[in-house]
Parts: C-alpha cells; structure tokens; sequence
C-alpha cells in the first residue's frame, strides 16, 4: 500500500483514512523553523496543503484516485517575514482500490449471501477479493475470489448460540491491500430464536454490530445501515 522514498525513507504514511492521509517524517530542524507544508499534488488544479507548526506528524485530508501513483511532499519552512523552503521530503503513493457497496442479505433457512463492488479505477482487473469470516471464539478463515466474482453464499459456518459473525473485506492489488470495508449492512431479515449475531468490520476495535435476541420464529426484523469506510 505504501511506496515510501527509496533514497531517505524519511517521509512515510503511517495511516490511509477514508478521506485523509496520515504522514510521519524525520524532524527537520532549523533555526529559523516555522512549519512545515504537507503537499499532495495535483495536476492542472490547487495542490492540497496543510501547515504543521511543531512535531513530525500530519494529517492531510485528501487521498489520491485509486490505482494512480499519487506524489506528496513534506517542505520545511523559515519564520522569517518572507518565508524559505529549507528541506523537502517527498514521496509517491499508490492508493488500492477499495471494496465498497457491501450487501448481506439473511434469510430465514437460507444461507446468507454476500455481495459487493469493487472502487472503479484504472487497475487492470486482475485484482482478488479477500473476504475473512468466522465467528467469536474460532479463528477465522481467509476465502479468496477473482476479480470477476463480487458475490458469496455464506453456506460453510454454522452459528452457536451466543457467537457473533465477523465478516472484513479487503481488495488486494500486486500485493498491496485495500483500507478495509466496515459496517455495511444494507438489508438484513432474520427469522431466530435466541441470541445470535455479525459483525462486518474493518477491525477489532471498529466494528457494526447487529443483535438479534428472543425473536419468535414468526417475526422479521428488517434493518438498513448506511456503508462506510474506516474513519
């Protein structure tokens, strides 16, 4: 996911977000230092900027298009009245398209499908859906699909009383992967008794829960949450 500086490794993404990017660089020191510049460059149109006055932490908001190589820089700058560039760090960025629209569909005595798309981008369509999934207390289990498949019958596990089902959908790209897709429960019908219930999810500290306790056999609970991406 990241293509760091070959030459200084001294500016790097730390986190993607859906909507920003998180960088670290080695301290530039001066003295006269004032800020520095995070830059994400864009062509025929405003670079993106943001000052940073003190660390060597910064968040960006703006992300590149998935599949282009994107290029960021990091510019150290004087305080004086008219203000020098004294350093620059500078980096490229290649963004892995992301898995979005996910729909799980459960149906009383069916088996749950899973369907999703894939970000639209200019990667060849050689890219593979990985989907982890499994229930609490067991380990999860990796499946793999082609780029042309963007669908599942959940048909291999079978729930226990009390387990919660985790679904995390990733999209992989020459060995790269995608942020993660989290929360994207767009229809759900449910026909239990007792406790059950799933979790699709970026991570272990992020996640959508759907509970489902003490339904009769003859009732439907239909819920729609609307999609997102890690924050």
């Amino acid at each position: 996911m990241v293509r760091n500086d070959p030459n200084t490794n001294t500016f790097r993404v730390i986190q993607e977000q859906t909507a920003a990017m998180a960088f670290e660089w080695k301290q530039m020191t001066h003295k006269s230092f004032g800020y520095v510049y995070l830059v994400h460059d864009v062509y025929f149109w405003g670079d993106n900027t943001v000052k940073v006055y003190g660390g060597n932490i910064g968040l960006l908001e703006a992300v590149g298009k998935p599949c282009d190589v994107t290029k960021y820089r990091a510019e150290g700058y004087t305080n004086a009245f008219f203000p020098s560039n004294f350093r620059t760090y500078q980096m490229t960025y290649k963004r892995v398209p992301r898995i979005e629209n996910v729909e799980i569909q459960l149906m009383p005595n069916l088996y749950p499908h899973v369907s999703w798309e894939r970000e639209t981008s200019a990667c060849e369509s050689t890219d593979s859906t990985i989907i982890f999934r499994g229930f609490s207390r067991q380990h999860l289990r990796m499946f793999i699909f082609p780029s042309d498949q963007a669908e599942y019958y959940a048909n291999d596990f079978e729930p226990g009383e009390g387990m919660e089902e985790v679904f995390i959908l990733f999209n992989e790209h020459e060995n790269l992967f995608s942020l993660p897709t989290m929360g994207n429960i767009f229809h759900v019908s449910y026909a239990l008794k007792g406790f059950f219930s799933r979790h699709v999810c970026g991570s272990s500290k992020m996640c959508t829960c759907l509970s489902v306790d003490n339904l009769k056999s003859n009732i439907f609970q239909d819920i729609r949450v609307r999609p997102n991406l890690i924050p």
